[in-house]
C-alpha cells in the first residue's frame, strides 16, 4: 500500500450513455470528488450531460464555489413530483404541440413491467388506436366498408346475424382500429418528426404549467454548479481550460491545441449523421461549422444564442463564408451546454442539432445533422488514455441484468455493481442474450445484430488489459434507465445509490486502506499498462528498424526524403532536428534488437505471463 503522500490527488472519469440511466452518475461523481480533483471528464449522450455537470462543479470548486453537494442531491430533485402525477425527470421532456400524440403513445408503451415481446407489441398497437383516433376510425370505416362490399357481392346480408359472425366482425374492427392507429403513428414519424429537427422533444419548454424543460434546466444547472448567475456569461470550454495568459481576442487559448494545457478537459461524443462519422467536442481546429440563428433559437436559450452571435470565429478565407449563417465560435468560446446538447440528441426522442459547413472541394453549403453521441461510441473509454498513466482514469459502464443472481432477489446495491477483483476479471462480462430461455427467436437475432453494430467497438475496448480493471459495471434491468422515462421515485434513488456504490468500489480497489486480497490496485494498473504499452512500442520499433534496413541507401529512404521531400517540406532547421531524432530512434531500435536477441521480446518474454488479450497500435484520425 502506498503512503498517502504518494497517492494521486487527481483522476479522470468517463461515463456511458443511456438517457435516463444517467441518474446513476450524480452521486458517483460526488463520491469521486471527495477523494480527487477531476481533471479530465468525458462521456456520450446522458454520460455527456453528467460530464458537463461534473466539469462545471469542478470549475466552481477551483474558483471557490463548491457545489458538488447540489450535484449529489440532484437525484432527489429529479425524483420529486411537486404534487404532480409525474416526476420532474419525466417533465423535463416536453414535446411540441403537434407531436404530443406521438409522445404520449411512446410514453404509454414504455411499461414499468417486463412484459413479453408479444404483449408489448399488443400494448403499442392498442395505444396507437387511442392516441391517434382519427386514423384509427378511418381504418375502422375502411374495414367495415370492405366487409359490407364483399358480402354484398356474394349476395349475403351486409352484416352477419350469427353470434360467430358478430364476434369475428368485432375482432376485425379492433384490428382495423389498431392498424389505423399504427398508420397514424407511421405518418407522424415519417412526416411530422422530420419537420421538427428529426425529434419529438426539442428540449425547450412547451408545457402550460411552466415546468422546466431539458435544455434551459441544464443551462441553469451548469451555471449554478459553476458559481455563475443564470443570466451571466455561459460557461465555455475556455473557462474550463483556465487562464489563457493573454487576452482571448489576441491569441488562441493554448488549451485549444494542447490538452495538457487544460485545467479541466471536458470531451463529449456526438455523431454527424450527414457524414457518417463521430466527432468529439470540442472540435478540432480544422473543423469549421456555421449555424442558423432561427434554428438555434428553437433549440437553445436566448442568452446562449446571443453569446454565440457575439463571439463568431474569424473566417479568413472569403470562399468559406456562408451567407445568412453565423460561424460557430472558436472552441474556447463555445458554451459547454451546446456540446452536451449535441451529444444528447437521442434519435427520435430528442431533436438533432443542425450545423452547416462549406465543402472544402465543391464550396457548396452542406447541412450536417448532429445526433446522439452514443450511435458510434456510447462508452468512449479510450478518452484520456495514456501509455503510462500519471493518474487513474475511472469509467462507469451501464449493462443489462444478465449477471444478476438467479436463485434469490438481488440485494441493493451490491448485486448491481461489478468491479474486477483480479487481472483476468472483466474480460467476458458482456453477453448478448440471443436465445432467451434457450428458444431460437428472430427478434433475439435482430436484437443481437443491432447490439453488435452499435457497441462492438466499445465492448472490444473494454476487454483490453489496463482498461477493464478501471471500469465499474452498473447493472440495470429492462425497466430501469434507458427510455423508461416513467420511473418512480424509489427506483430513481436506487439507481443513484448504485452509482455511489460503483465509485466507492473503484476507489477502494485502486487505493485500499487495509490489507487487500485482490490485485487491481493503482500499482498493479501502472504495471499492467507498462507491460502492455512497452510491448507494443517494442513491436513498433522493430517494424521501423526493418523498414529502415529495407530502404537504406535508396531514394525512398527517410534520409533521402528529408533531402528532397515530395510534399509537406520542413525548413532546413526542422529537417536537421527531425533527422537527428530519427537517428536516435533507429539507434534505440538497434539496441532493443540487440537485447532481444533470440529470446523473442524484451518486454514480453515467452517465459513470463503477459496481460491478455494482446493489443495493437494503429493510426486513426483524431475526432
Amino acid at each position: 500500500m502506498l503512503p498517502d503522500g504518494a497517492l494521486p490527488t487527481e483522476c479522470d472519469l468517463v461515463m456511458k450513455g443511456g438517457i435516463t440511466s444517467g441518474i446513476v452518475y450524480p452521486r458517483a461523481i460526488a463520491e469521486f470528488a471527495r477523494r480527487f480533483r477531476l481533471r479530465s471528464i468525458g462521456g456520450a449522450s446522458a454520460g455527456a450531460i453528467a460530464a458537463a455537470a461534473a466539469a462545471a462543479a469542478q470549475y466552481g470548486r477551483n474558483n471557490g464555489c463548491d457545489r458538488f453537494d447540489e450535484l449529489e442531491q440532484l437525484p432527489e430533485w429529479l425524483a420529486g413530483d411537486e404534487g404532480m402525477p409525474h416526476t420532474r425527470l419525466l417533465r423535463l421532456f416536453q414535446p411540441r404541440q403537434r407531436l404530443r400524440p406521438l409522445y404520449r403513445w411512446l410514453l404509454g408503451g414504455l411499461s414499468e413491467s417486463t412484459y413479453s415481446r408479444w404483449r408489448t407489441a399488443l400494448r403499442w398497437a392498442l395505444l396507437a388506436a387511442r392516441r391517434f383516433p382519427l386514423p384509427a376510425l378511418a381504418g375502422l370505416v375502411i374495414a367495415l366498408a370492405m366487409v359490407a362490399g364483399l358480402r354484398g357481392c356474394a349476395g349475403l346480408p351486409l352484416w352477419p346475424s350469427s353470434h360467430t359472425g358478430v364476434v369475428l366482425l368485432g375482432v376485425l374492427g379492433v384490428l382495423a382500429l389498431m392498424l389505423g392507429g399504427c398508420a397514424g403513428v407511421l405518418r407522424a414519424l415519417t412526416r411530422t418528426v422530420p419537420r421538427h429537427f428529426y425529434g419529438i422533444c426539442d428540449g425547450m419548454p412547451h408545457d402550460a404549467d411552466r415546468a422546466p424543460a431539458l435544455t434551459p434546466w441544464l443551462h441553469g444547472l451548469l451555471q449554478r454548479l459553476a458559481g455563475r448567475d443564470r443570466g451571466g456569461a455561459p460557461l465555455t470550454f475556455g473557462d474550463l481550460w483556465g487562464p489563457a495568459g493573454t487576452p482571448r481576442g489576441r491569441r488562441r487559448h493554448p488549451g485549444a491545441t494542447r490538452t495538457s494545457a487544460r485545467d479541466i478537459d471536458l470531451r463529449v461524443m456526438t455523431t454527424a449523421l450527414s457524414q457518417g462519422r463521430p466527432y468529439s467536442l470540442p472540435f478540432e481546429p480544422k473543423d469549421r461549422f456555421h449555424f442558423d440563428e432561427t434554428e438555434f433559437r428553437q433549440l437553445f436559450p436566448a442568452d446562449v444564442v446571443d453569446w454565440l452571435l457575439a463571439h463568431p470565429a474569424a473566417v479568413r478565407d472569403a470562399r468559406m463564408r456562408l451567407p445568412g449563417l453565423h460561424p460557430l465560435p472558436e472552441m474556447e468560446h463555445l458554451p459547454i451546454l451546446v456540446a452536451a446538447r449535441m451529444s444528447l440528441s437521442f434519435p427520435l426522442l430528442v431533436c438533432a442539432v443542425p450545423l452547416y459547413r462549406c465543402h472544402p472541394v465543391t464550396r457548396e453549403r452542406e447541412r450536417v445533422w448532429f445526433s446522439d453521441g452514443g450511435l458510434c461510441s456510447n462508452f468512449p473509454v479510450h478518452y484520456f488514455d495514456a501509455p503510462l498513466p500519471s493518474r487513474p482514469t475511472f469509467a462507469i459502464n451501464l449493462t443489462d441484468d444478465v449477471f444478476l443472481p438467479r436463485d434469490r432477489e438481488p440485494a441493493e446495491p451490491d448485486d448491481f455493481v461489478f468491479v474486477p477483483e483480479h487481472n483476468a476479471g472483466g474480460q467476458d462480462h458482456h453477453v448478448v442474450d440471443l436465445e432467451p430461455k434457450g428458444r431460437p427467436r428472430l427478434g433475439g437475432f435482430i436484437g443481437a445484430l443491432l447490439e453488435t453494430l452499435h457497441n462492438w467497438t466499445d465492448n472490444t475496448q473494454l476487454r483490453v488489459p489496463g482498461f477493464r480493471d478501471r471500469v465499474a459495471h452498473v447493472r440495470l434491468r429492462r425497466n430501469e434507465g434507458g427510455l423508461n422515462l416513467r420511473m418512480q421515485r424509489e427506483l430513481i434513488l436506487q439507481l443513484a445509490e448504485r452509482g455511489r456504490h460503483a465509485a466507492k468500489r473503484l476507489v477502494g480497489a485502486f487505493f485500499p486502506r487495509a490489507e487487500y486480497e485482490h490485485d487491481t490496485t493503482w500499482q498493479n494498473h501502472r504495471w499492467v499498462r507498462f507491460r502492455t504499452s512497452f510491448t507494443l512500442l517494442e513491436e513498433a520499433l522493430a517494424g521501423v528498424l526493418a523498414s529502415h534496413r529495407r530502404f537504406e541507401g535508396q531514394d525512398t529512404s527517410i534520409e533521402a526524403l528529408h533531402a528532397e521531400p515530395p510534399s509537406y517540406p520542413y525548413t532546413p532547421q526542422q529537417a536537421q532536428r527531425s533527422l537527428a531524432a530519427y537517428g536516435k530512434i533507429i539507434a534505440l531500435a538497434h539496441e532493443l534488437a540487440r537485447l532481444r536477441g533470440r529470446r523473442g521480446s524484451v518486454f514480453d518474454p515467452p517465459s513470463s505471463p503477459a496481460p491478455k488479450p494482446r493489443s495493437q497500435l494503429r493510426i486513426r484520425p483524431r475526432m
